[in-house]
C-alpha cells in the first residue's frame, strides 16, 4: 500500500479580532531594557539593600517572637528586627 503525502490543513481565517490575540501580538518590551525611573541620590541610597546572615540564641529568639506575637498588628520578625536596629540607632546616634 503507497503512502500518500497528507493534505495541508488551512487554517480556519479568523474575521472577529479576538483581544487576547491583538494583546499578544502588540508585543513590549524586554525586561532590562527599560530606563530605570530618575531617582535622587538618598532614595538610591535607602533602597540599596545588603543581605546579613545573623546568628541569634534560641533564647534571644524566643523573647522576640513573644513580643512580635504580642503586637496589636500582625508584624514579621524581621520587620520587628529592623525596627528595634533603627529605634537603637536613633537613641546612640543622639547621645541619650
Amino acid at each position: 500500500m503507497p503512502i500518500k503525502p497528507r493534505a495541508s490543513r488551512s487554517s480556519p481565517k479568523v474575521t472577529a479580532v479576538d483581544p487576547i490575540e491583538s494583546f499578544i501580538s502588540k508585543g513590549g518590551s524586554v525586561v532590562g531594557q527599560a530606563e530605570p525611573p530618575q531617582t535622587s541620590a538618598k532614595q538610591d541610597q535607602e533602597e540599596e539593600i545588603q543581605s546579613l546572615r545573623l546568628r541569634v540564641p534560641t533564647a534571644l529568639l524566643t523573647r522576640v517572637d513573644a513580643v512580635v506575637q504580642n503586637r496589636p498588628l500582625k508584624t514579621s520578625r524581621h520587620y520587628w528586627i529592623l525596627e528595634a536596629m533603627l529605634s537603637y540607632l536613633e537613641r546612640e546616634e543622639s547621645g541619650l
